[in-house]
């Protein structure tokens, strides 16, 4: 039987990357491209096949922690048929043994449910600090003024500034705020992710002091109530499902990308 081969994913696999991605997961293509096109060159993908077929599939997004180079794994996705037989959990070790010839030794993730923490902590990832969540009913009102990528990575550097923090450029945050059907804003005293879903606006991110001002963002945006996620050194709201790290222990890693 042909055995199965770890490698980098090459521009000819596009095609079947996008496939099983979206069987996976369920986005549509235009979701797809959306992130090939917002995070080419900054995203690396790698594959596992088997006589020309991709079985298995992540993406290692470029970032920063602590001043150097970091990865954010990203869809790890395999096909249905070709489950449970350790693809990609291969494709896992193979793609941090390639990126540490890359000089890239600091990785982590967000696994999508908590039983998936046994595939990563043999790979020596392991949980740190979880962002947290409030959900309010909108009340107040407040100002909306949008701000462009270059400016909300500007300004969630100067936000996150002697902390310890994952660091996204703005073609990141571009694809953050696109993908999530929402834009970057000024809160006053810091930036947020505002994302309006009928009745209720989702912050998948508020580097403000006072998350419970972002009530007011959901009365100006007409929504009933806010889901609003924040770091965890503000002290208030339940925690979140924690990402996993390998090489690094960030306080706040912030945005999923999903």
């Amino acid at each position: 039987m042909t055995e199965f081969v770890c490698r980098p994913a090459a521009p000819a696999d596009r095609a079947a990357l996008k496939a099983l991605w979206t069987a996976s997961f369920g986005d549509s293509e235009e979701d797809v491209d959306l992130f090939l096109t917002r995070m080419r060159g900054r995203a690396v993908p790698f594959a596992v096949e088997r006589e020309g077929e991709i079985l298995s599939a992540l993406w290692a997004l470029e970032c920063a922690f602590a001043g150097e180079k970091a990865a954010y794994f990203y869809a790890v996705s395999t096909r249905a048929d070709a489950r449970h037989k350790g693809l990609a959990t291969a494709l896992m070790r193979y793609a941090l043994g390639e990126l540490e010839r890359r000089g890239v030794t600091k990785c982590w993730l967000y696994p999508a449910n908590a039983a998936l923490h046994t595939l990563y902590r043999p790979l020596g990832f392991a949980p740190c600090a979880p962002a947290r969540r409030l959900i309010l009913p909108a009340a107040g009102q407040a100002p909306l003024t949008p701000l462009s990528a270059p400016q909300a990575a500007d300004r969630r550097a100067a936000c996150l500034h002697g902390k310890n923090a994952v660091d996204w450029d703005a073609a990141a945050l571009a694809f953050a705020a696109e993908s999530a059907d929402g834009a970057w804003y000024d809160v006053g005293d810091g930036i947020a992710l505002l994302c309006p879903r009928g009745k209720t606006l989702a912050v998948p991110e508020w580097l403000a002091p006072d998350p419970r001002r972002a009530a007011a963002f959901a009365a100006a945006f007409g929504c009933e109530r806010v889901e609003v996620a924040f770091p965890f050194w503000i002290g208030v709201g339940e925690p979140l499902p924690p990402p996993l790290a390998r090489g690094m222990a960030p306080d706040y890693a912030g945005l999923t990308m999903a």
